[in-house]
C-alpha cells in the first residue's frame, strides 16, 4: 500500500514541476505548438492530390491559357457556343493567368503546391494573432480550442485551389498588419492591387476591413488608447489609398459592380451560396478526439457570441470589432461560402476578449488539471487532421469523377463541335477540348444565369425540354451520367443520337448527321449502357460487346468491371482470370480488381491466392463490403481445412438468421461452429438451413440432417478425420 502511495506522489511531483516549467515558458511552447500544427497541415496538403470537388480549378486554368495565348483578359464566354458576344467582368482573371502558368511550369505537383502555400500561409497569420494572447495557462488553454477549431474549419475549405484561398489570405494579413503591426499599413495599397485582379468580387470585404479601421481611427479622440500607440501619423490616409488602389485592375471603376451581378436565383442550385444552416452554429459532438469543420464553427460561433457580450459589458467592444462583426454578419447571411470570411473577420474581437479570460474558481490541484485539458485539447487537431489522410488517391492528381473517358475519346478521335454537359463537369470539358469542342455552360455566374442554368439542366431531364434545345443550337455532342438512368428513356425521342462512348462517369451520345463516321465505327449495341449487366441481355451476347468495347478503351473501368462480372456468372473463369488480372494491372488502386480477381482464383481452386486478394480489396472497403469480403474469405479457409480460420470469418460476417445469407455459408458455419465447440449456434444455424433451403438445394439439405443427427445422437466429438469425410460429402 506505501509503495502505491509513493508512486502516486512521484507522479503527482513530476506533474507539478512540468506544470511549473511549462508555465514557465508558456509562450514558447505556445509558439512551437503552433509551428508544429502548421507543418502537419502543411504536410497533409502536400500529401493530398489535386482532386474533384467541383471542376472551376480547369475553367480557371482555361482562361488563364486564353489570356497568355491572346494577350487579352477573358471577359467573354469564348468557350462556350450560346452567346459568344456577353460581357462580363472577369475579377479572377489574375489568379487564372498565375496558375496556367504554375501549371504549364509544374505540372499537377505544382499546384499542389501552391495550394499548400496558400492555406498554411492563411493559418499562419490566424495562428499568430492568437499565439499574442498566450500569457497564462488560461489563455493557453483557450490559445488551444480557438487554434483547434479555426484551423480546422478554415483548412477544410482548402482541399480544392480556387481563388477564394488568395481571398482568405489576404484578410488574414490585412487584419494582422492593422491590429498588430500597424507600421507596416504603407504595403497595404500594393496587396489591395493584387488582392483586386486575383479575387476582385471580393474587394466588398476588402472594403469593410479598411472601413473598419478608418471610422475607428477618425471617431476615437482618445489617441492614448493602446491600439492607437503604434499607428504612424498617415494611418487613414493609407486606408484610403487602398480604396484608390481597388481601381487599380481592367475593368476599372466597374470592378464594383461585381459582387452584385451574380444572379439572385442562383442561390437555388450552387450549394455554396445557399443559406447556412443555423443548426451548424449550435450543434457539436467530438468522437475519438476528432473535430470536424462544421464543429470547428460551433465552437468560433459560441465563442463569439460570448466575446461580444463579455466586451460590451465590459466596454471594451472596439469600433473596429463592432463595425467587422456587423458586416460579417451580414455576410454570413448571404451564403454557406461567406462563413469562412465570416470567421476571419471575429478573429480581432475573439482575440482582444481572450486577454481578458480568466478562471472565476480557485481549483485545488488546478495545475494538474489544467495540464491535462491542455494535452487533451492539443491532440484534436493531428488526429482530426490524421483521420483524413488517404494515401490511395493517385498523386498529385486523382481524376476520380471527372468526365476523362470522354475528353480522352473526343480528344484521340480529334471531334469537333459543340457538347451539352451538366455545369458542374463542364469546366473540365473545355480545359480538355477547348477550342475544338464547345460548351453549352459551366459553374461561371456570371456570365451564365439562371435561365442557362434551367435550359441545360431540364434538357437532361424532359423530352421536349431536349428536343428544343436540341433544335436551337444544332448539338453534335451530349453527355448524360450514367447514373441518371431516366435519360435512358427521355434520350429516345430523338433517335438520331446514338450512344458511342461508355465511361465511368458519363455516356457519350453523337449525333448521326453531324457526326456520320463517328457514329459508324463506334455506335453501343446489344448492351444497356446505363446498366452493362441488364439480365434482359443474354449474357454472352453482352460478353461479347463488352470484350470489344474494353479492347477499344482500356482505360474505362466500368466496362471490365461488368465483363469481368458476368464471365464469373457464366462460369467462364480462365477467361475472368484474364480479365481480372487486366483490371489490376490497370486499376490497381480499385479494390473491385482484387475482389473479382480473387473471387476467379476461388472458383478455379486456388484458394491460397484468392485469400491474398480478398484482403488487398477489404483495405478500402466499408462495414457492410467487408462482411461480404470476410464471406469469401472464409469459405476459401474452409475449402483449404483451416476450419478456425474459416469459422472466424464467417461468424464475424454472417447474419445466420437473416433470410439472405448463402445456403452454403450457412452450412460452412454451422459445421466450422461444431469444430469450434459451438454446438448450440450451429444447431440453430442448422435448423434455419433446413427451414429455408430450396429444392435445388437438396445435397446441402441432406448434409444438414446429417449433422444434426450426429448431433442429437452425440456423435459429434469425433476425431478430424471423420470431419474431413463429412466435408468431402
Amino acid at each position: 500500500m506505501d509503495s502505491v502511495q509513493e508512486a502516486v506522489q512521484r507522479i503527482s511531483n513530476s506533474l507539478s514541476r512540468l506544470s511549473a516549467h511549462l508555465e514557465e515558458h508558456l509562450v514558447t511552447y505556445a509558439r512551437l505548438y503552433a509551428a508544429s500544427l502548421l507543418i502537419f497541415v502543411l504536410v497533409y496538403q502536400l500529401l493530398m492530390p489535386i482532386v474533384k470537388g467541383d471542376t472551376d480549378m480547369w475553367y480557371h486554368l482555361n482562361g488563364g491559357r486564353y489570356f497568355w495565348e491572346t494577350g487579352v483578359v477573358p471577359i467573354t464566354p469564348f468557350f462556350s457556343f450560346i452567346d459568344q458576344d456577353r460581357e462580363w467582368i472577369n475579377y479572377f482573371w489574375g489568379f487564372q493567368a498565375l496558375i496556367y502558368k504554375i501549371h504549364q511550369w509544374f505540372g499537377y505537383q505544382g499546384l499542389v503546391i501552391t495550394r499548400a502555400l496558400l492555406v498554411v500561409s492563411m493559418l499562419f497569420f490566424v495562428v499568430r494573432f492568437l499565439v499574442e494572447d498566450v500569457k497564462h495557462y488560461r489563455n493557453l488553454i483557450l490559445f488551444l480550442i480557438l487554434t483547434s477549431a479555426f484551423v480546422i474549419f478554415l483548412e477544410s475549405r482548402g482541399f480544392q485551389l480556387r481563388p477564394h484561398l488568395v481571398s482568405y489570405l489576404m484578410i488574414s494579413v490585412f487584419l494582422f498588419i492593422l491590429e498588430l503591426r500597424p507600421k507596416w499599413i504603407p504595403v497595404l495599397p500594393l496587396l489591395t492591387a493584387i488582392w483586386v485582379n486575383i479575387h476582385g468580387v471580393e474587394w466588398v470585404v476588402g472594403g469593410l476591413i479598411c472601413g473598419a479601421y478608418f471610422i475607428e481611427h477618425i471617431a476615437t479622440k482618445d489617441n492614448r488608447s493602446h491600439f492607437m500607440e503604434n499607428r504612424p501619423k498617415l494611418f487613414p490616409y493609407w486606408l484610403l489609398l487602398c480604396g484608390a488602389a481597388t481601381l487599380i485592375n481592367p475593368h476599372n471603376i466597374a470592378i464594383l459592380a461585381s459582387s452584385f451581378k451574380t444572379p439572385e436565383l442562383t442561390t437555388q442550385f450552387i450549394n455554396e451560396l445557399m443559406p447556412l444552416n443555423t443548426e451548424i452554429l449550435h450543434t457539436l459532438t467530438l468522437n475519438d478526439f476528432i473535430l470536424l469543420p462544421t464543429e470547428g464553427l460551433t465552437i468560433i460561433s459560441f465563442i463569439a457570441l460570448f466575446a461580444t457580450l463579455k466586451l460590451a459589458l465590459m466596454r471594451s467592444l472596439r469600433i473596429s470589432h463592432l463595425v467587422l462583426l456587423i458586416g460579417g454578419a451580414y455576410l454570413l447571411t448571404r451564403g454557406t461560402r461567406l462563413a469562412w470570411e465570416w470567421s476571419l473577420l471575429i478573429l480581432p474581437m475573439v482575440s482582444a476578449w481572450s486577454r481578458t479570460f480568466k478562471w472565476k474558481v480557485d481549483i485545488p490541484g488546478r495545475g494538474h488539471l489544467a495540464l491535462s485539458v491542455i494535452l487533451a485539447i492539443s491532440i484534436v487537431p493531428f488526429t482530426s487532421f490524421g483521420s483524413k489522410i488517404d494515401l490511395s488517391r493517385t498523386y498529385p492528381f486523382d481524376d476520380s469523377g471527372l468526365p476523362t473517358g470522354i475528353t480522352q475519346f473526343l480528344s484521340d478521335y480529334g471531334a469537333k463541335g459543340n457538347i451539352i454537359i451538366p455545369p458542374s463537369d463542364a469546366g473540365h470539358i473545355q480545359w480538355m477540348l477547348y477550342p475544338d469542342v464547345l460548351i453549352h455552360s459551366d459553374m461561371e455566374y456570371p456570365p451564365f444565369n439562371e435561365i442557362d442554368f434551367i435550359e441545360v439542366s431540364t434538357a437532361f431531364n424532359s423530352k421536349e425540354s431536349l428536343s428544343r434545345t436540341l433544335q436551337a443550337y444544332k448539338i453534335d455532342f451530349i453527355a448524360a451520367p450514367n447514373y441518371h438512368t431516366p435519360f435512358a428513356e427521355i434520350i429516345k425521342a430523338t433517335p438520331e443520337y446514338t450512344p458511342v462512348f461508355i465511361g465511368d462517369e458519363y455516356i457519350l451520345y453523337a449525333n448521326r448527321q453531324f457526326q456520320t463516321e463517328m457514329v459508324d465505327e463506334y455506335t453501343i449495341e446489344i448492351i444497356n449502357p446505363y446498366n452493362l449487366t441488364d439480365n434482359s441481355i443474354d449474357n454472352n451476347k453482352a460478353i461479347e460487346a463488352l470484350s470489344s468495347i474494353a479492347d477499344r478503351h482500356p482505360g474505362i473501368f466500368r466496362t471490365h468491371h461488368a465483363l469481368a462480372r458476368l464471365l464469373l456468372i457464366e462460369k467462364r473463369y480462365k477467361e475472368a482470370l484474364s480479365v481480372t488480372s487486366t483490371m489490376i494491372k490497370r486499376f490497381p488502386d480499385n479494390p473491385n480488381s482484387h475482389f473479382f480477381h480473387g473471387n476467379a482464383l476461388e472458383n478455379t481452386e486456388r484458394c491460397s491466392e484468392a485469400i491474398k486478394h480478398y484482403e488487398h480489396a477489404k483495405k478500402d472497403a466499408d462495414e457492410t463490403s467487408s462482411r461480404y469480403i470476410n464471406k469469401h474469405i472464409g469459405s476459401c479457409h474452409y475449402v483449404l481445412q483451416d476450419f478456425t480460420a474459416a469459422y472466424g470469418y464467417l461468424n464475424e460476417a454472417m447474419r445466420p438468421f437473416n433470410s439472405n445469407e448463402p445456403i452454403e455459408n450457412l452450412y460452412q458455419l454451422a459445421f466450422t461452429g461444431l469444430i469450434m465447440g459451438e454446438t448450440m449456434q450451429a444447431r440453430a444455424v442448422i435448423y434455419s438451413i433446413l427451414k429455408k433451403a430450396p429444392d435445388d438445394k437438396a445435397n446441402i439439405r441432406r448434409q444438414a440432417e446429417d449433422l444434426l443427427r450426429k448431433i442429437d445422437e452425440g456423435r459429434f466429438e469425433v476425431g478430424l478425420l471423420d470431419w474431413l469425410g463429412q466435408l468431402s460429402d
